[in-house]
């Protein structure tokens, strides 16, 4: 009998395999040898004091002509079976160009007839092997070749929820007609593809192909890692620019306003100042029907009456001449009261702060040009 079908003691099946309850169930599962030799055990495992414990060791196969993964029901999502959709073997260190699926498959078994093999080498993530346990309870799917192949990265893609958390890599070892573990790959997670790389059975530390990442010595996808880190980065930045964009409307709406007030500002002071000269100019209008205002640009009607507060004078001279110097013309118009009396001479000269006429304080003072 070939040594990958080695089978027990009659006396047992694999469901009465016994667990150390202090053990993981990585390294618990234990069976009897059909005789002290060690090749009594199943590949994978090995003769320690006269019981047959999974192996935790690999050695250094670089070719072979038998390649299989392989893992013990302990290793099981579930105990219903191992659903491998894609396994392909490679001869580079990064799972890229050629598969080596030119041999024959071999498998320890499948539930249906409709999930054989052969359906885990087409490259199709619609078909799967629908892996079950041999007579040892032994799960596992192989490639046997006509030659000896170099196998240096095995991807491998299960179900999600049916797949292992712990595999390893096998290779036929003729020299000793054993199956011998060329990699061991733990904490693994179902569903996701994983390039395991056998670069680290010689401790050299290999890289991993786009879109992949070194996992616990296995290339595993990381598409939904930086997908959720995308969506993370994403949001932080929306987040961000709203901030940013609030406080720019925030502080435009207080320019706005205050540019606003102070606009609205000017205007009632530029239209307070325009009432003020025109009440001005109307003022010397009616009061001084001979004089002209050019410098307002405001024309003086002529036949508008005097003021009543506006003094009276019987010869024209003495109309026009200034109250103080009696020798130049009256062209000085002072505010608020609008009484002309004084030239600019004597409105600049002499320290006037009251309207000689009605002894108003004097507030402002506007020249008039005849």
């Amino acid at each position: 009998m070939p040594p990958d079908t080695n089978t027990l003691d009659s006396s047992m099946s694999p469901e009465t395999n016994t667990l150390d309850p202090t053990m993981s169930p990585a390294t618990t599962m234990s069976l009897a040898p059909t005789n002290s030799s060690e090749s009594s055990c199943p590949g994978g495992f090995e003769l320690i004091n006269s019981t047959c414990t999974i192996r935790e060791t690999f050695v250094e196969i670089m070719s072979s002509k038998k390649w299989r993964i392989w893992a013990t029901k302990n290793h099981l999502d579930t105990e219903k079976g191992w659903d491998v959709s894609i396994l392909a073997f490679y001869g580079n260190y990064d799972c890229m160009g050629s598969e080596l699926n030119d041999g024959r498959p071999i498998e320890s078994g499948h539930y249906s007839s409709s999930h054989v093999p052969a359906d885990a080498f087409d490259g199709n993530n619609s078909t799967l092997w629908g892996g079950d346990g041999d007579e040892d309870g032994l799960f596992w799917l192989g490639m046997e070749f006509n030659v000896y192949a170099t196998i240096n990265c095995v991807s491998i893609l299960d179900i999600s929820g049916r797949g292992v958390t712990e595999l390893r890599v096998q290779a036929w070892q003729s020299s000793t007609a054993t199956w011998q573990n060329a990699l061991i790959s733990k904490d693994l997670q179902s569903g996701q593809r994983k390039n395991i790389t056998l670069s680290q059975r010689t401790n050299i530390i290999s890289h991993c192909p786009q879109g992949f990442e070194l996992r616990h010595s296995v290339c595993t996808d990381n598409t939904i890692t930086k997908s959720n880190l995308g969506l993370v980065v994403g949001i932080i930045v929306t987040l961000v620019a709203l901030v940013v964009i609030s406080m720019y409307i925030s502080w435009k709406k207080k320019t706005c306003i205050y540019f606003w007030c102070r606009q609205i500002r000017k205007s009632l002071n530029d239209r307070q100042t325009s009432n003020l000269q025109v009440s001005a100019a109307d003022d010397i209008a009616t009061s001084r029907p001979h004089l002209s205002s050019p410098s307002l640009g405001i024309p003086i009607d002529t036949n508008n009456t005097p003021s009543p507060s506006a003094p009276s004078f019987d010869n024209a001279d003495e109309a026009t001449e200034c109250v103080i110097c009696l020798a130049n013309k009256k062209n000085v118009l002072f505010l608020p009261c609008r009484h002309m009396c004084t030239c600019q001479d004597c409105s600049t000269d002499t320290n006037i702060d009251k309207c000689p006429m009605c002894r108003e304080s004097i507030e402002d003072r506007i020249i008039v040009f005849n």
